[in-house]
């Protein structure tokens, strides 16, 4: 992936498959997050990929990954992408099925997937997801969307800064998947301050790891080029 403390996490327990939610509010950047773990994945270890993409077609994915200079014909080969719209866990558990040698399957987003939407399917939902990764041995990274912040008096606005936390997560979320990664930009509080004063850098971004099953939580510091849609230390 390029980040170590990621690859971690993936080779722990001998590699075997993980699921990984990749969290955000709104406006965070967690489709590109998720691109540029898939682009790294394939160019760097010629893996075989699968990409449910339910908010953008096949057609606006590869555009967005050909800005990057990473991936040559041949790694388009080993990219599959599903735009299939309203599918559900069956669809996707057919659809891996149907490829082979498949390292990481990526979902963008989780949350527009039958069975996903509503609390009270979620569990049954991330389980079967979770036996996937056994049964096939591959990693699933799902991404999926955090509530807006709430909002506070504008006086009390200045002391105001909401991280990302596992709370925002939902319970069966938090609990069945391995790790929890979240996508935080400060640049939006900040925005919303309407501070004259404060100068905002747009490429700073914060990976947050909420949850880690195998190890520490960390925070990474990252730079967003908006060039091709990368993350970089």
């Amino acid at each position: 992936t390029g980040f170590f403390e990621i690859e971690n996490i993936l080779n722990e327990n001998n590699g075997n498959g993980k699921l990984i939610a990749l969290a955000s509010r709104p406006g965070m950047g967690k489709t590109t997050f998720l691109h540029h773990l898939l682009s790294r994945m394939v160019s760097l270890n010629e893996s075989n990929v699968l990409l449910f993409s339910l908010e953008m077609s096949k057609e606006q994915v590869t555009k967005r990954l050909k800005r990057n200079d990473w991936l040559t014909d041949k790694d388009f080969d080993r990219i599959h992408i599903d735009d299939t719209p309203k599918i559900d866990i069956d669809y996707i558990e057919k659809a891996i099925s149907k490829h082979n040698n498949l390292s990481a399957v990526f979902i963008d987003y989780a949350g527009l997937i039958d069975g996903f939407r509503f609390s009270c399917e979620r569990e049954k939902f991330l389980l079967r997801l979770k036996k996937i990764c056994g049964d096939k041995n591959i990693h699933l990274i799902y991404a999926c969307q955090l509530p807006r912040p709430y909002s506070l008096p504008r006086s009390d606005s200045k002391k105001f800064e909401r991280f990302p936390a596992l709370v925002d997560i939902d319970t069966n979320s938090a609990k069945i998947t391995d790790a929890v990664l979240a996508i935080y930009r400060k640049v939006y509080t900040l925005k919303e301050l309407e501070d004259e004063s404060i100068t905002i850098d747009w490429k700073k971004v914060e990976l947050i790891c909420l949850k880690n099953s195998f190890g520490e939580l960390f925070k990474l510091d990252l730079n967003f080029s908006d060039n091709d849609l990368t993350y970089s230390y």
